[in-house]
């Protein structure tokens, strides 16, 4: 990311630009996600099942099956290693640090979703989020 022409260098500009994608995804989904075209709806749901869902979860299930409910954890170094598999028969660089950093982006996307929903229900403006 950092060869892109966002120049992207330190972690806190990745997570705000992370964030925006996520503000601006479930934006484009209130907006236009009920026409045919679906805009956006998908990449809106992902972070709530990747960020909120599957750690409610586990949450749940620690409550009631003790440490045997962080078993449900084990879903996220799975899912890191299905990514690094795809990102590797696809010829990408770094396929295991992209599996990381797509999923750990799926934390920084829900609270971008977060913000936006927020900010509607309380009636304020919205307002670009900066990474630079």
């Amino acid at each position: 990311m950092t060869m892109h022409d966002a120049a992207i260098s330190k972690f806190s500009q990745w997570w705000k630009r992370t964030m925006r994608a996520g503000h601006a995804f479930a934006e484009g989904a209130y907006l236009h996600g009920a026409t045919d075209e679906r805009h956006w709806v998908k990449e809106a749901r992902r972070p709530w099942i990747w960020a909120f869902l599957i750690p409610l979860m586990a949450l749940v299930s620690i409550a009631l099956f003790e440490y045997w409910g962080l078993l449900l954890l084990l879903i996220y170094p799975l899912r890191i290693l299905h990514l690094a598999l795809k990102y590797k028969l696809a010829h990408q660089p770094y396929p295991l640090t992209q599996a990381v950093f797509s999923l750990a982006g799926k934390f920084a996307e829900f609270y971008g979703q977060l913000r936006f929903h927020f900010n509607r229900w309380l009636g304020r403006a919205i307002r670009l989020i900066e990474y630079k």
